[in-house]
């Protein structure tokens, strides 16, 4: 049921977020104030992925002219490492493909099919588009979205990017000065659509462990240093103070953490009741003594509050119930 938001399996949408305030407050300072580059981290759980959905939104509500990209890392991963400069520029070229020419993707890839001169008859723009794709992705290959038991960010990136990035195509890496001149010709692309910088939301690493994750950065060093994209990074841990090459990188670091009261449960409720009402949905209240048992099981933890918090009322929908009660979990 599309009008029902309780679902521990995908990421909180924006207008369903709670609480989190003073991190989405600070994030948003430290990268369109300061202009710094910021760590994310957090136990599984916690919300780190709805985290960036919300700080995406916020973003594009404070400040329009920036362009946000949201790069799930897992999916790169290979052997401990990841092409993160061609899986930049590829997204950037993408979302203008996609989103402001309103052109679909497989247009785009058919160009790798065609000879060089086909694209001479388009406009600059659009030829500008197809000759840096072409740079990034030399050879076609028949694509592919692998099914997936994950969750949460995983799911989203194995039913969005893959597709596009990650199946059967080779990358190979890009020398910093390479990065720096492409990544410069698309600003200027950007920059007609009236946007004066681009924010990196990058997810994910939360699923490599704190050496790989740092050595990825060791990897893209340079790149991560370019001052005309501001990244946040998803960890498990807090990388800034792990290496050298992490604090350079990373300025300043968020940690997520459990709620710290049921007074939030009682939002999340209340919240997804007008939002269920508003789509044409039945919504339920909780019972007191539910919602302490919920917030005594979960120990806050937001996704097991998605999981008991649906299920029971899931049960109490089809049982016909115009409450949810103790009776309705398990």
């Amino acid at each position: 049921m599309t009008n029902i938001p309780y679902s521990s399996h995908h990421p909180v949408k924006p207008e369903l977020f709670i609480n989190r305030e003073s991190e989405l407050n600070d994030c948003v300072h430290y990268v369109l104030d300061n202009g710094i580059n910021v760590n994310i981290y957090g136990p599984p759980g916690v919300g780190k992925t709805s985290f960036l959905y919300k700080l995406e939104s916020e973003i594009n509500h404070k400040k329009p002219e920036t362009f946000v990209l949201y790069l799930p890392l897992l999916s790169y991963v290979e052997s401990n490492t990841v092409n993160l400069s061609k899986l930049i520029l590829l997204s950037i070229v993408e979302s203008i493909w996609t989103k402001k020419l309103k052109r679909e993707y497989s247009e785009l890839l058919e160009y790798l099919k065609k000879p060089e001169n086909v694209g001479d008859a388009l406009d600059a723009e659009v030829k500008k588009l197809v000759k840096i794709f072409r740079i990034l992705r030399p050879s076609a290959s028949n694509s592919r979205i692998e099914n997936s038991s994950e969750v949460g960010a995983v799911l989203v990136a194995k039913a969005t990017h893959t597709e596009k990035y990650g199946a059967g195509y080779e990358l190979s890496e890009l020398l910093p000065f390479e990065f720096s001149n492409l990544l410069g010709e698309l600003i200027e692309i950007l920059q007609k659509y009236s946007y004066d910088e681009i924010v990196l939301l990058a997810d994910e690493a939360n699923h490599l462990d704190l050496e790989v994750g740092v050595a990825i950065l060791q990897q893209n060093f340079d790149i991560l240093l370019d001052t005309r994209i501001k990244y946040v990074f998803v960890t498990f841990e807090k990388t800034t103070g792990a290496s050298y090459v992490a604090n350079k990188v990373f300025q300043e670091s968020i940690a997520l953490e459990n709620f710290k009261n049921i007074a939030t449960l009682h939002l999340l409720t209340d919240t997804y009741n007008k939002y269920i009402n508003s789509n044409g949905g039945k919504a339920l209240s909780f019972a007191g003594e539910l919602l302490n048992e919920i917030w005594q099981n979960s120990q806050g933890n937001p996704k097991e509050l998605q999981r008991l918090t649906g299920s029971a009322y899931m049960r109490a929908l089809q049982s016909g119930s115009n409450s949810v009660e103790l009776s309705h979990q398990k």
